[in-house]
Formats: structure tokens, sequence, C-alpha cells
């Protein structure tokens, strides 16, 4: 069920740039028909046909389709905005007060019934209508075959198996004299069966009748009844689009058109009007159409017949020239069909010469009311933090495709400019987009987009601490903590993505009770370091920065406990009492202890409070 929005939004987004190549070919076919063989406009139709079937395409510089991208909010494939590309130098943030250990980032609860599901139910429930109704009528067409009695007639069987070799058909063609098709048709997928009516020899000449079946016949030459089915299977699975309704008439239309030159050409030219006035007789005592869409008819639709009766008059034998023409103009389309627009992906930035020796401090929080630090040059730091909150404010109202724009921007452009935003860009920035992506998948798989580039920046710079922080930060928004843990094992002591991964990996090696690991992932005297600096931000926040600190020693504390480290553990407890004494921390100190086996570091639980 999960998997059903995206397919849906593949769909959507294929019918979108093939409805564009059916607006194309619809106002290319008045142009071209008489100009080019009849054949090459159907045929046309038939690549369209297979670029609904088969949403698969191939992202090109030279596609069409990077001059009108097409876009669709309901399904979710595209945004107004491409996401804009990395072009600044790498800012190293820290692993610091924002993106700590203990609370991690908050990732959005999946809900079941999102509005990109109900969607795509709404669409699956369309598709088994549209089957439905096909199979019903269906039904009742066999139905009346079954109860018409069955006439044998030696003389049309005579016929089409004249007309069958005429036409090179080695396959056996059944006859069935019936009035069930309402006229002269051909059925069937893998068995041909010609419907002829049964007043129709009695009324027509023998020369007409071999027209006629000759007409019959050429459909299943020209392989017109798989056309059929293709043309109907991509009707149902874009039946939202109502220029495929369009493209599908049309498609029947040109059938009957090619099938005409077909068999004109076939005949000597003296028959050509023969043929035309043989439809005329045909059409004056028919219903002119067929009750079931898997047959076709002589005379599909009666207001074709006169572009049909013109064509026969104007009909002249296909020039080599206008061949080319044609085959040129279908390849064209052909190759539009199979392509799709570049999209934008961020820019690899250039590797630091060295790694940063210490690492920048981040806030704890973005309180309401915090002042805002002095922006910088360009003011990317006061832009990029209203242009996340107006993200925010437009993904409360439902507008998924501008919020997401919006976090882009951010995450690619505003807040990599500035360093007291990175580590908001890593927590809260990709926390939102992950939130986003569960109204709206797009999100998620701009996130997917992200992750890959990052990768490919630490295999080719281990030592770009800006890879390593998104790497990590992106695959916890992604709920995949896992493949950061696997990515580090997998690295060599001395790489340099190892030691800057250590801060990621932390928490998955504490909770895996990997305390040997974990201390030499996220070394005591790093914490020291991150530790120092945040108690200078205490005067300016500090029940925000006590918690933090808290937080984050007591998951040192364990790590330590764990590996034997206890002079290390035992420093670490009176530092973490100097900022809080209260039973509140000495509790949390003691679980985290207790879950390394040593909670008698921290000695027996006080009976009274300490304030």
């Amino acid at each position: 069920m999960n998997l059903l929005p995206h397919v849906f939004s593949a769909v959507v987004a294929q019918s979108g740039r093939i409805g564009l190549l059916i607006l194309v070919w619809m106002a290319l076919r008045p142009v071209l028909r008489g100009r080019v063989p009849q054949q090459i406009l159907f045929a046309g139709w038939i690549v369209l046909a297979l670029g609904l079937l088969i949403p698969i395409s191939l992202p090109v510089a030279w596609s069409p389709f990077n001059f009108v991208r097409p876009t669709s909010d309901l399904a979710g494939e595209a945004i107004s905005v491409p996401p804009q590309s990395i072009t600044t130098a790498v800012v190293p943030h820290a692993p610091a007060a924002l993106v700590t250990p203990t609370p991690a980032m908050p990732r959005a609860t999946a809900r079941f019934w999102t509005r990109q599901k109900i969607i795509a139910i709404i669409w699956l429930t369309g598709i088994g209508g549209l089957l439905g109704v096909r199979l019903l009528v269906g039904m009742q067409f066999y139905g009346r075959l079954r109860r018409s009695p069955a006439q044998a007639s030696p003389q049309i069987d005579a016929m089409v198996t004249e007309c069958a070799k005429m036409l090179r058909i080695t396959r056996s063609i059944s006859v069935r004299m019936t009035d069930a098709a309402g006229g002269p048709a051909l059925g069937g997928l893998i068995r041909p069966v010609v419907f002829i009516p049964n007043h129709l020899p009695e009324v027509l000449t023998t020369d007409e009748l071999r027209l006629v079946i000759l007409h019959e016949l050429g459909h299943w030459r020209r392989g017109d009844t798989l056309v059929n089915f293709l043309s109907q299977a991509a009707l149902v699975l874009h039946w939202f689009n109502p220029l495929v309704w369009i493209a599908v008439g049309m498609t029947r239309a040109d059938c009957e058109l090619a099938c005409d030159e077909f068999v004109m050409r076939h005949l000597a030219t003296a028959r050509t009007h023969e043929y035309g006035a043989t439809l005329l007789k045909v059409l004056a005592m028919g219903r002119g159409s067929t009750p079931a869409l898997a047959v076709l008819g002589i005379l599909e639709n009666k207001k074709l017949l006169k572009r049909r009766i013109q064509m026969i008059a104007d009909y002249r034998v296909t020039t080599v020239r206008r061949a080319f023409a044609g085959w040129a103009l279908l390849a064209l389309l052909a190759v539009a069909v199979v392509t799709r627009e570049m999209r934008a992906q961020p820019a690899t930035p250039p590797a630091p010469s060295t790694p940063p020796a210490a690492p920048t401090p981040a806030v704890a929080s973005v309180p309401a009311t915090a002042p805002a630090p002095a922006a910088s040059d360009n003011g990317y730091y006061v832009d990029s933090k209203s242009r996340f909150q107006h993200g925010q404010e437009l993904a409360k109202k439902g507008k998924y495709a501008e919020a997401l724009a919006e976090y882009l921007w951010c995450y690619d452009e505003g807040m990599i400019r500035e360093s007291a935003m990175g580590g908001v860009r890593n927590s809260f920035l990709v926390s939102s987009i992950a939130k986003l992506g569960k109204d709206y998948p797009p999100a998620l798989q701009a996130l997917r987009d992200r992750l890959a580039n990052a990768k490919a920046r630490l295999r080719d710079h281990p030592a770009d601490y800006s890879a390593t922080s998104d790497f990590g930060a992106l695959n916890h928004a992604l709920g995949d903590d896992a493949a950061t843990l696997a990515y580090y094992d997998q690295l060599p002591v001395d790489n340099p993505a190892r030691r800057n991964l250590g801060f990621h990996v932390f928490p998955l090696l504490l909770e895996a009770k990997r305390y040997s690991d974990a201390v030499t992932a996220y070394p005591y005297e790093r914490f020291l370091a991150i530790f120092s600096i945040d108690q200078t931000q205490m005067k300016k926040r500090p029940q925000t920065m006590a918690k933090h600190m808290l937080n984050s020693g007591a998951q040192e504390l364990e790590a330590l406990a764990g590996a034997g480290k206890f002079d290390d553990a035992r420093d670490l407890i009176k530092r973490l009492l100097e900022v809080d004494q209260s039973d509140t921390t000495q509790n949390l100190l003691r679980t985290h202890l207790e879950r390394a086996g040593h909670p008698e570091l921290l000695g027996e639980p006080k009976a009274t409070s300490t304030p």
C-alpha cells in the first residue's frame, strides 16, 4: 500500500509528459495529412500508447522536456522550483548542542491515510471501474454471438482464403455470419475472426464483398487488433487524463484511414473508386459502429467516412521522399517519448584542504524569542531563517510543492552559507523535509538525492566534514541510521571519514552496547571540548543548555563505564553534578550506569533531593 502513491506519482508524471506530445501530434495531423503516409500518423499513436504503458524515460540534456517541464501537484512528481546547486565552499559545523545523541532529530509519525494515498486509491478504483465496464460490454457482445445462429457460407470462406493469400496471411481465419457486430468487423487477438452480416452477400456483388473482406483482413495483417488492445490499456491506466481519451479516439480513426491506404496499395488504381463506393454502400445498410471495443469494424465512425472517401479519391502511391520524411518525424517522436528532463542536483562542493581543527558550536534550539545573530554579507542567515519558517507555514496549508521549494533552497543555498545555521540545516530542516515527505513523496526523493550526493562526496573526499555531517543527518531523517553504522564499520581505521562519522554512529554503538567502539568513535577528549564550549552558552540559555549537556553527558558516561574507563567516568560524573545535582540528574546518570553494568560509580542514591 505504501508503494501505491509512488507508482501513481510515476504514472501521472509520464501522463503529463506524453500528454504534451499528444497535443503536438494532434496539431501536426492536419498539417501532415497528405504529405506523409497515413500509416505514419497511425504509427505515432502507437508510439504514444507505448510511452503511456511503459513509464520509463531517460533523463538527457537534449530532451525537449528540458524546455517545457511538466509539473504535477496532484502526484507530486515535480515541483515548481527545482533544487538549487551548492556553489559555495564547505562550512564545517559542529555536532554539538543542536544535534545531540539523546533527543536526536524528531521524525514524523507516518499516517496511513495520506492525501497521496487516497488519490492513488481513487485512481485504482477508476481502473477497476473501467475494466468492469469493458468486461460487461464484451460479455454482452459475445452473448449475442452465442445466441445468433451459426450459418455456413462456402462462398465467403473461399473469398476469405483468397484474400488471406493475397495479403500473405498464413494463420487460419475464422468466418462468422452474424448481425451482432453491426456490420463487417474483425475480432480476436490470437485467433482472428471475421464477422459478416447475414444479409451482406445478398446486397453486395462478389467484387464488393471481396473488398470488404480485404479491408478486415488488412486489419489483421497490420496488427491493428493488438494496437487497439494497447491503446485501450493505456486509456484504462490513464483514465484521469482527458488527452488520452481524445488520443484513443483518434487512434481508431487513423487506424481505419491507414487500413484503407493499406488495402489500396494492393488494388489496381482503377479499383480505388470502387472501394470508396463500397464503403458508401455498406454504410447505407449497416449501423456503422461496433458494440465491442475489442472488435474493429469497417465503419467505426460515420463522421469519419467523408475524410476516408476524400483520401481514397486523392490516393497516390507513396514516394520515397514522403516515406522518409514520415519515418524521420516518427523517429523524433519516439526519441521524445523515451527521454525526459534533467533534474538539477546539488553540485559537489570542493573538499577542504585540511580537516577542521575544532568544531564550531551550534545553537541548542531555535526559540521564537531568541535574538538572531548578525547577518552575513549577503544576509543569508536572516533570509534562510525566514524562508524556512515560510516553508513550514506553506506545509501547514497543504501547499507541499511550494514548501519543498523553500526547504530545498534553505538546504542547498541559504543555510550552507552561514555556519550558525549548520546545526539547524541538518536537524530541524531535514526533519521538516522528512515530515513533509509523509504527505508529499517528492520530499523524500529530494532527501534521497542529496544523500546520494553526500555519499559521493564522502567517497571522493573522505576528509570533507560537511559531507560526513550531511550523510549522517540525511540517513537519520530517512530512518536509516543502520546505513550510517554499516558505512562506518566498513571504513579503515585511518580513514578521515570514520573519525568524522563518529558522532553520528555514537548513539547507535551505545544502543548496541558496543562501548569500546563508542568511546573510540566519540573520545572523551572530544566530548570535553564540546562540553567546554557548551558551558559558555549557559548564561544565554541556562535551562536549555543544562538539559542538553546532561543528556549528552549521561550517554558519554555510559560509554566510558561500559568500556572500563572508570577514571574518566568519575571525572565526568563530577563535571555533570556541577551543572545540576538534583535527583532527576542523578537518576538519569544511574540509569545509564546500570545499563553499562556499573551503577556503583555513582554511589548510593540520596534520600532527599538537592535543590
